[in-house]
């Protein structure tokens, strides 16, 4: 009997413990308007325990205790064992065995994929491609992916590999409400096009160049990003209690105002396809899904539950180790595999009890309140484009003239 997974013994033992997901209360939005996620104003606050004034949050160990199980089990199975898993599980293991096993390939086509050269300047577009085609696609139920049609630059993988990647309507939302197209849509479950748009995990690219303005300075796009201050969410914390829930002292972090839009844009691309899943399936076990931000340096997990209304956020997770910044982080696999499977390896909330649950709300409900009607029954997925235009100006914008008279709308 041969034991499968051995040979990456070391990866599979690699902590997660250090993962954790804050809890956060919406405080301002302009969810009930008709806005693009581009111009989404999602303001929260991190919940405070009330009697130490410390940040409650849960660990990704405990959300995926049913994947962190299964991982260590992994570090024993035999072919044998695998071959009588369930099609599901089975898939799932030989997508993070694959992975593993060609990883120092994989990390040759990021480092290419991710270099800008002054005959070559990259785009965003660029940085989708390579992430989809080389890493979150690798580790996504099917392998699959898509990337958004109204995307500009459309172009093979800059890496070399001479993939051209799959381009398709990725709107979701609804035009008098929240709605715009996603970065990248990676399969949960099946493997598009197998499965529902609704069904997909969003991702959302965050990086200071754009499709129109890209710098030709820049040797690495890493090396670019490393000055900037976008170092939102690394949550230096410590804990109050040992327990599933935690309470967690965040020291004050630092960020840009586009890292904010990003967070947010993620935020509420998280909030609406969490929606849209409970809108097409009653009756799922859990309404808990995820939603990634994701840059060259790291990324983050979102998450919304649609049933619970209760919005999670993670610290910032490297994607590659320090300090040449080539090897991918195995942290940062394990998770991404974690995530992408979520169907199979996330617990929900069933450990937290509902009083907490209730002061945990994050109350989009009660923000969008007139329009709960249509996030509720009426979002749409797979929309090439949307019928009403947003309006002309800048929601954001016109927040910093009537936040004083408007609370609680962006």
């Amino acid at each position: 009997m041969t034991m499968v997974l051995e040979k990456h013994g070391k990866i599979l033992e690699c902590s997660l413990d250090n993962i954790e997901l804050l809890v956060l209360q919406i405080t301002s939005t302009n969810a009930k308007r008709s806005v693009s996620f581009s111009n989404a104003c999602c303001l929260y606050d991190m919940i405070k325990d009330d009697e130490h004034g410390l940040f409650w949050s849960l660990k990704l160990t405990t959300l995926f205790e049913k994947g962190v199980k299964f991982l260590s089990d992994l570090k024993t199975v035999t072919t044998e064992e695998i071959e009588k898993m369930d099609i599901h599980k089975k898939a799932a293991v030989k997508l993070l065995d694959n992975f593993l096993k060609t990883k120092d390939e994989i990390e040759k086509s990021l480092h290419k994929g991710l270099m800008s050269k002054s005959e070559s300047p990259i785009t965003k577009t660029d940085i989708n491609i390579v992430f989809a085609e080389h890493l979150l696609g690798k580790l996504a139920p099917g392998g699959s992916y898509i990337i958004d049609a109204n995307t500009k630059n459309k172009d093979t993988c800059r890496c070399g590999c001479g993939v051209y990647p799959a381009f398709e309507s990725t709107g979701i939302g609804h035009e008098e409400v929240w709605h715009g197209h996603v970065d990248m849509v990676l399969s949960s479950q099946r493997g598009f096009p197998d499965e529902s748009l609704c069904d997909g995990i969003p991702v959302h690219c965050y990086t200071d160049i754009s499709d129109a303005d890209t710098s030709e300075d820049d040797s690495m796009l890493s090396a670019s990003l490393d000055e900037t201050p976008c170092k939102r969410r690394k949550f230096e914390t410590e804990r109050l209690s040992s327990g599933d829930n935690t309470a967690v002292d965040v020291k004050p972090p630092t960020t840009s105002a586009t890292k904010e839009d990003a967070i947010e844009q993620a935020l509420a691309q998280t909030i609406v396809t969490s929606l849209l899943q409970k809108q097409r399936h009653e009756n799922l076990e859990s309404y808990l899904m995820p939603g990634i931000l994701i840059t060259p340096h790291n990324f983050q997990i979102t998450m919304y539950d649609a049933e619970n209304d209760i919005l999670l956020c993670s610290n910032e997770i490297p994607l590659f180790l320090p300090p040449s910044d080539y090897c991918l982080n195995p942290r940062a696999v394990l998770t991404l595999w974690l995530v992408l499977h979520y169907r199979m390896f996330c617990s929900g909330l069933k450990l937290v009890d509902s009083y907490t649950l209730n002061k945990w709300k994050s109350n989009f409900k009660v923000f969008v309140d007139s329009k709960w009607e249509i996030y509720s029954t009426l979002l749409k997925d797979s929309v090439s484009s949307f019928s009403v235009a947003e309006c002309m100006y800048n929601w954001k914008e016109m927040n910093m003239y009537t936040q004083s008279y408007l609370p609680g709308n962006c």
